[in-house]
């Protein structure tokens, strides 16, 4: 028999019948009597019973099914990535950055965010700058940092003249989701059988840094793997871990090409918005520019831009700022199954609606 929740309306019918069953002396069951109140409170708290009870019946079939298989929850990860010291001048001596030397994003956030050093690093004389690999002290999504942002190191040396991470952090993570390792666990029972395209596709995505993938096995003898990043980009480290990642659920004798998803970078110029009047337009200016790097910057490999979208997601976010966005001279942009959008410049060439300017 399926489980059922009873609600509160139920449980109170059934609690008048079996008072009204069981004695004559309670008779006034009308709608603010005392005893139906005090059958109303009873009837409120089994029905939070019934369903704190199917909540905890469907956390444990789920969770059995998940610790059957040891499939746990992903942990966040700490952002990793490299910061360079360029010196006034060539350092007289060498000198030794010690590992665990913290340096922080400065005034470049509200809150600063830290990083440390993960070896010590010895810098020989006559150098004018040191790269130092360095990773966030704290894990999850906050880690990650945009090329200039770490910018300050806690103990320095009087003679650094500047201090940047040259290129983007993107590869720190939050713990995953619910929702995400559901979808995962689906995408797991299909690897069981392996050799499919769903099993390769599997073991790619399990690889740290993956952020997208696409297969194609239309080949008679191999399958092409198509891999991303968060940037769009394949390394030679990534892509050596993706081949072992993905080697015991290709098939025997098959072999496994992987190759970089070919980045397409897509420039939006002229995009004319019309905001609502009294609205600080250079304000918006940039938090819609900073809007868009963010949704192409996430798009994954074959998806294909379409600006009716792009545009719907933007006055989403900004709907009490935008009065109309011009869209004539923009046409959707489709890319093949191998390919990857990514952002170009972005320009917004706003005007004010009666605005006086």
């Amino acid at each position: 028999m399926a489980f059922r929740v009873k609600n509160a309306t139920g449980i109170l019918e059934s609690l008048i019948n079996w008072v009204s069953a069981r004695t004559d002396k309670l008779t006034d069951f009308n709608v603010g009597s005392a005893t139906r109140t005090l059958l109303e409170s009873v009837a409120l708290q089994g029905e939070e019973f019934y369903y704190d009870l199917k909540k905890g019946i469907e956390h444990a079939i789920t969770n059995s099914c998940y610790n059957a298989f040891s499939f746990y929850r992903k942990p966040a990860t700490k952002a990793t990535g490299y910061v360079t010291i360029f010196y006034s001048e060539p350092i007289s001596q060498e000198i030794l950055i010690p590992k665990g030397s913290i340096f922080h994003t400065g005034n470049k956030r509200a809150k600063k965010e830290y990083y440390k050093t993960i070896e010590n690093i010895k810098v020989k004389e006559g150098s004018q700058s040191v790269i130092l690999k360095i990773e966030a002290v704290e894990p999850g999504k906050r880690g990650n940092a945009l090329a200039g942002e770490i910018c300050k190191m806690e103990l320095g040396s009087p003679n650094i003249e500047i201090i940047a991470n040259t290129n983007d952090i993107t590869n720190g993570t939050n713990e995953e989701s619910e929702a995400s390792r559901s979808q995962r666990f689906r995408e797991y029972v299909h690897t069981l059988q392996r050799g499919t395209a769903e099993a390769i596709a599997y073991g790619a995505k399990q690889v740290p840094g993956v952020s997208g993938i696409y297969i194609d096995d239309t080949y008679i003898g191999f399958v092409r793997v198509y891999v991303h990043d968060e940037n769009g980009d394949l390394s030679e480290e990534l892509k050596i871990d993706v081949l072992k990642g993905i080697d015991k659920y290709r098939a025997g004798g098959i072999e496994v090409e992987v190759r970089p998803a070919v980045k397409i970078k897509v420039d939006i110029d002229n995009l004319k918005i019309m905001y609502k009047e009294g609205v600080n337009k250079k304000l918006y200016d940039s938090m819609i520019e900073v809007a868009i790097r963010n949704y192409m910057q996430n798009m994954k490999v074959s998806e294909s831009l379409k600006y009716s979208t792009l545009l719907a997601y933007v006055y989403n976010l900004y709907k009490e700022a935008i009065a109309f966005i011009d869209i004539e001279n923009l046409k959707d942009i489709n890319i093949a199954a191998n390919e990857i959008i990514r952002p170009g410049s972005i320009a917004v060439n706003t005007s004010t609606i009666n605005s006086k300017d």
